[in-house]
Order: structure tokens, then sequence, then C-alpha cells
């Protein structure tokens, strides 16, 4: 698609459309994909902000970071608030804090798991450890099977004698 193509079906009252056009923004360079990825943030469709959060996981700027904080903080669909955390944790360390948080806030189990499984893969032992003693107190059952599992993880760190107790 031409430019002008995806800004008109981003501009679109059919949300295929804006989802097609969102999707075409991957073979733009960066720059331009931004800027029509940040005018899409607050669409009305699900899908379209969960296609807007993918595709600012891949352009590594400050604020695609705001923009992926903004859904994973306060959009009303945890589906999106899911992928914003999936989005960020590719930003890294950066982003293990406000991940954690994001956590300790949120308690459907969709974000939590997608808070998880990016945190256990990025070495931070303490962040693990929260996240894992939150989910253990949570309701959630799946969310409590991970946190189990996520306390092995602790095995051979700082964390190791308190995993254990927990």
């Amino acid at each position: 698609m031409e430019i002008s193509e995806i800004q008109a079906a981003l501009q679109s009252s059919d949300s295929q459309e804006r989802l097609r056009g969102v999707t075409a923004l991957r073979k733009c360079d960066s720059a331009v994909a931004l800027l029509m990825l940040l005018s899409k943030v607050d669409d009305r469709e699900f899908m379209v902000r969960s296609f807007v959060a993918m595709g600012l996981r891949q352009i590594q700027t400050a604020e695609a970071f705001a923009a992926l904080l903004k859904m994973m903080q306060f959009d009303r669909d945890p589906n999106v608030r899911a992928e914003a955390a999936n989005s960020l944790s590719r930003f890294g360390t950066e982003a293990i804090s406000h991940l954690v948080e994001a956590f300790r806030r949120d308690d459907n189990w969709l974000v939590r798991r997608s808070i998880m499984a990016p945190l256990y893969e990025m070495q931070c032992p303490d962040a693990v450890f929260e996240i894992c003693a939150i989910g253990l107190g949570g309701e959630d059952l799946p969310v409590q099977e991970a946190a189990i599992d996520g306390f092995g993880l602790l095995a051979n760190t700082l964390k190791q004698e308190e995993a254990l107790q927990q």
C-alpha cells in the first residue's frame, strides 16, 4: 500500500480497513509509521488498538514507549493492555519497573500472564519474585500456577531462599 492508501485506510469508518492500514505500516519508515500508529492509540475498536501496540513494539523510541505505557495502564480492554505490556517488554530493562507496577495494579489474568512471560526471560530476580508473590496471593488459578513456576526460576539467585519460603 502507498502512504496515501494507508492514510485513507486509517481514516475509514470500517474497522477492517483501519486494521489493514495499521498492518501495512510494518513496511513503512519507522518515523512515518510512528506518527500514524500514534493517531490510532485511542481507536474505538480494541483489535485496531491491539495491532497498534504490536506495531509500536517495532519502533524503539521514547514516543512509542510512552504510548505503550499509556495503553498498558489505561486502555479499557484487557486484550489491549496485555498486548501493550508484551510490546513494552521489548524495550528491556527500561520497562521492568513499569511492568511490575502494572502487574500490581491490574488483576486481569491475561494482562498478568503477558507480564510474567517476558519478565521470566529478562534475568531480573527481584521483579520476578515480586510478581510471583503477588500472583500467588491472587485468586486466578492459572496465574498462581505460573507464579509457582516463576519461583522455580529463582533457583541459584539471590532470591532463592525467599522463593523457597513462598
